[in-house]
């Protein structure tokens, strides 16, 4: 929902350069035969709060502060 409006369909996320990075810092440890995954959480749920219903956008800083990476 943004703003009491339900979404549905797909949500296309423009942004003004080609790329955005998110750093985020993981600490590892990880025996040679093993494997360690990586999620990504984009927290759709908390950005999509974030648009701004005249522009439809999201700034940038705002999504980049949202997304958090974790190990599984």
């Amino acid at each position: 929902m943004i703003n009491g409006d339900t979404v549905t369909g797909p949500v296309d996320v423009e942004l003004d350069d080609v790329t955005l990075t998110v750093d985020r810092p993981v600490a590892l440890e990880v025996q040679a035969d093993r494997r360690v995954v990586l999620v990504v959480d984009l927290n759709a749920a908390s950005w999509l709060q974030a648009v701004d219903p005249t522009t439809a956008t999201v700034d940038e800083q705002v999504f980049a502060a949202l997304v958090s990476v974790g190990v599984r």
